[in-house]
Order: structure tokens, then sequence, then C-alpha cells
């Protein structure tokens, strides 16, 4: 008969004569046993390997264990984690179970009742189909952060993830509105139908009209065989609409009509096709202004937005950089198959004081920018671009001479948005929180074409 596989576990502690006899015990009692004296050897451990239980004590030089938890759940949400202490607090064990620990064993252990409890988590998790070979990685649609913001956002999700409500998802670009179409999809109960994105800015009206509805055979000159659309593909599940705001007005008319006639039809066809979906849509853009401008239906509008979620700036969530900055390192380390550099602590302050005009996207590409430069064991200031580094989008020090004037300042802004943005004038319109339309005017005007 084959041998049951041995569960894995990580034990995290700076003392090494706790982690020889812990390693010892456990391993009479048929556990895989692996040890770091540090967090961020753990870290690194655990990019190459699984493990699927981690023991750590709580405070440990470098980085804490309560920073490794949190580390590790955004990483490896599959593993289950035990927190030691020999300096109990009812704030440190509040903590860490908010973090995701599964316990808060105080030291020194109880060998028999940590078995006991680790039997007890690895049976609830089997039972629970919580293995990663049976659940979609959390990581992929983690609303990371601490903020109040983020915090809020979270639990808003959790909320209303498994009703059938139209949601609008707001916010600038880059800020993560996607993120949270996925989180909302992953925890609905449509999950386990499919899930269709449609950027309404990517495409040409008539490729979006043809995307969306599909056509028969001869519905126009290259429309040579059928072709099913997303609004009938999407039956029974989810459909995310990102930049809606940018949908023409003439389709937003049909699309209002599928949503309340819950039918469909082809281009060219004259057979209404039962379609049965939950919309998610998401904008930069102010749609009641839209509104008022007749760019966008006051109807579809209210059709949509049975909730609206708004998403913060990073600007206006600074707290939450350091966290995200440490989660993209070590994402992007694991990516590249390399040893997740350090943070050095003047690389975080600079990270702090940038205005970041791109949001959370334009941070991780930061961050990957930065993962490739290094050469050494730490990402210093010197690994940042160089409007970072000056400060160019800063309040605090802004990169502009005196007394020019508000023209030149909008020029020189101009400038600076679209290096940012490597000449993409759709970025770099969504960066600045314009229409392409009024980019495409100043660009004339400033003679930047």
């Amino acid at each position: 008969m084959m041998a049951a596989k041995k569960h894995k576990i990580l034990i995290v502690d700076d003392e090494p004569n706790f982690l020889r006899s812990m390693k010892d015990v456990l391993e009479l009692e048929e556990f895989e046993v692996s040890t770091n004296l540090r967090a961020r050897d753990a870290l690194a451990f655990m990019q190459g390997n699984r493990a699927d239980v981690m023991i750590t004590d709580l405070r440990m030089p470098q980085m804490s264990g309560i920073e490794l938890l949190r580390q590790v759940k955004t990483n490896w949400p599959e593993t289950i984690v035990f927190m030691l202490t020999a300096y109990g607090s009812i704030r440190d064990a509040v903590m860490c179970m908010k973090l995701g620990a599964e316990n808060y064993i105080m030291k020194p252990v109880n060998i028999k009742d940590l078995v006991g409890h680790l039997g007890q988590a690895l049976a609830n998790r089997a039972n629970n189909g919580n293995s990663s070979s049976e659940r979609k990685k959390e990581s992929d649609v983690k609303l990371i952060g601490q903020s109040d913001a983020i915090c809020n956002i979270r639990a808003l999700v959790e909320r209303v993830a498994k009703s059938d409500l139209s949601i609008i998802i707001c916010g600038e670009s880059g800020t993560g509105k996607e993120l949270v179409a996925n989180a909302i999809y992953r925890d609905s109960n449509r999950t386990n139908k499919p899930f269709l994105k449609i950027n309404c800015a990517a495409l040409p009206d008539h490729l979006l009209e043809s995307e969306l509805f599909g056509y028969e055979p001869g519905a126009f000159t290259d429309a040579k065989k059928l072709k099913r659309g997303k609004l009938e593909l999407i039956h029974e599940g989810t459909l995310f609409l990102d930049e809606i705001g940018d949908m023409p007005v003439a389709m937003q008319a049909k699309l209002l009509r599928v949503l309340e006639e819950k039918r469909v039809e082809r281009l060219g066809g004259n057979r209404a096709i039962p379609t049965d979906f939950r919309l998610l849509s998401a904008t930069n853009q102010d749609l009641e202004k839209l509104i008022s401008e007749g760019r966008f239906r006051g109807d579809l509008y209210f059709r949509l937005n049975a909730l609206q979620i708004k998403l913060a700036p990073l600007r206006e969530i600074r707290d939450d950089v350091p966290l995200l900055t440490e989660y993209y390192v070590q994402q992007i380390a694991f990516s590249l198959r390399i040893n997740a550099p350090k943070i050095h602590q003047s690389t975080i302050e600079m990270l702090l004081r940038y205005y970041w005009p791109g949001n959370v996207r334009e941070l991780r590409n930061v961050i990957h920018r930065a993962v490739v430069l290094n050469t050494g064991d730490e990402i210093l200031p010197e690994h940042l671009p160089e409007q970072i580094r000056r400060q160019e989008f800063g309040r605090d020090a802004p990169d502009f001479p005196a007394l020019l004037s508000l023209e030149e300042m909008e020029r020189h802004h101009i400038m600076k948005v679209l290096q940012i943005a490597d000449g993409n004038k759709n970025r770099t319109a969504a960066l600045l929180n314009i229409h392409r339309d009024t980019l495409y005017r100043k660009l004339r005007k400033y003679e930047l074409d």
C-alpha cells in the first residue's frame, strides 16, 4: 500500500535550539519539517517550495511574525499559519487573527495540544476543499492594504458578491477597478459560470458592437460565418464592461434593451436569444457629467448603478504604499524566479512622498522596473525612475520653475505624463483624467503631437 503523503511544515523562529527541538518532535509525528531562523529566509523558501503549515514566532529581528503572516497570506493564501509568542497580548492576537492566522499559541508550547490543533486545521482545509489544486489562488484577486478605504472595500465586496446587483466600480485609472470586479466574481454565486471582460475604450464602435451582439452570416461585408456575441455567450455568467463611459450612445440603447428584456439579437438576425447574466462595469469618468453633456444615457446609468463602489487614488491611501510595495516585490521576484530583494527605508520614504498619478498600476510598474534593475540584495532610490527621485509630481516639491503661466504649467505637465505613459495617448488621457478628445486638442494647442 502506498504510504500517506506527509504534510509539510515550515517553522520560523530566531532561536536555533527551539527550532531543533520542534523539528525533532514534529518529525516523530510524521510531519515533513523545514526550519528558518529569519522571516525573509522563510519567504525565499516559500518561493521555491510549498508548506501546508507555517509555524512562526511573533517577535523576530528585521521582519516580525505579523509582517511574515501578512506576506504569506498575500502570496500563498492556502498555507495555514500558526503564531507563537512568549509575550501574549490581546491586541497582537486580534491582529494575527484579522490577518488570517489559524491559531495564536503561547510559549512554552504544549506539543500535544499543538499536534491536535494542526490535525484539526488540516482536516478542516481538506473538508472545505481549500487546497491549492481545488480552488482559485486568492492572491490573483486579493485587495491588498490595511487602510480604512481598502478595508471598507473588502467588506463591501463580501456583502454584495452573492447578490445579482449591477455594480459600477468608479475610480481613477490604475486604482484596481478590474481587481475589484474579479473579487466580486470570485465570491459570487456565479463563480463556476463564465466571466467575460470587454474594454469599451479599446475597440472601435463597429467591433465593439459585433463583440457584444455577434452577427449572422451576411450581416455585413466581412461577415462570412456566424459569430456568437459576448451577451449570448455570457448566459448565467458575469460580464465586466470596463470603461463603460466610452460606449457609444447608440450602443448604450441596445445594451439597455438587453438588460430590460433579457434577450439579445445578433446583427443581421431576427431571433431573440434568452440571456441571463450579472453585469459589472467600471469607469474613470464622471458619468453624471456625461449624462448632462448628452454622452451617456441616464436610464442606462440608473440601470447599471444599483450599487457604486468608489476606489480611492493611491495618494489618498499612502499608508498602504509600503505593504503594496513589499507585495509586488515578492510577487515579481517569484515570477522571475529570483530571491526577493529587501527595500531600503529611504526607498520607501521616497515612494511615500510621490503623488502617484498612475495609482497602483504605476506603483507596480515602478517596482517591476526596480526589481529587474537591481543587481544586489536591496532596492535603493537609484533604482527608481527619475520623476520619483526628483518628486516631479509631489505636491510638496513641484518641479515647475517660478512664475510660469498656467498654460506653460499645463504643457509641462502633459509632457511629463506622456513620458510616463511611453507616448500612449489613451493611457495619458486616463492618467490626466480627461477624455481622449480633450487630450488631442491640447496636444495640437501646445504642438506636442
